[in-house]
């Protein structure tokens, strides 16, 4: 199977895109073999605006709670107007950007295996790998980036990796005993 989600968030350069695929093979070789294979694989990329989740001028929609109501976003000529705040929301989005890509993948392999009538035994291996990727680039041509040490804006590059293994093997015995089971 797969899946495809795309979602524009509330203010220009934020939205979420993800999709996955998931695919489960299982084989039965005999009355008393079973064995399989079950997969599923999601990466998504999620951009943000500069200051997302903060409640300060950066973040457009606290911007329009806390700076005057008569400042414009615009000059007349069409550059940035930063007013008594000195901040404009609108700029750090415009030149500055910010996103995370993930990529996740999951994998279980399992075997199971009936003797003795009333015996099973199955031993199972699953491996969880996550990779993140994200970006946060403050542009020079920003009034931000001119705040940054050298008013020359930042890069800033983060990369993480995890992986997790889990394997199980379990004995079960089932038997009947009249009404009891």
């Amino acid at each position: 199977s797969g899946n495809y989600f795309n979602q524009q968030g509330q203010f220009e350069k934020s939205s979420f895109e993800r999709g996955g695929i998931q695919f489960n093979i299982q084989h039965r070789a005999s009355d008393n073999v079973k064995f399989g294979l079950n997969t599923n694989l999601t990466a998504s990329r999620t951009d943000f605006i500069s200051s997302e989740n903060g409640i300060n001028l950066n973040n457009p929609f606290a911007f329009a709670y806390l700076a005057n109501p008569y400042e414009q976003v615009y000059h007349p000529d069409g550059s940035f107007q930063f007013g008594a705040v000195g901040r404009n929301p609108f700029e750090e989005v415009f030149y500055n950007d910010r996103f995370n890509k993930k990529l996740n993948a999951i994998g279980i392999a399992f075997l199971e295996i009936k003797f003795l009538k009333d015996f099973t035994f199955n031993t199972q291996g699953a491996i969880n790998y996550r990779t993140t990727n994200s970006d946060t680039y403050i542009s020079p041509n920003s009034r931000l980036g001119t705040t940054v040490t050298g008013a020359s804006g930042s890069l800033n590059r983060g990369l993480g990796n995890r992986s997790e293994g889990t394997f199980t093997n379990t004995l079960n015995w089932t038997k009947r005993f009249g009404d009891n089971h």
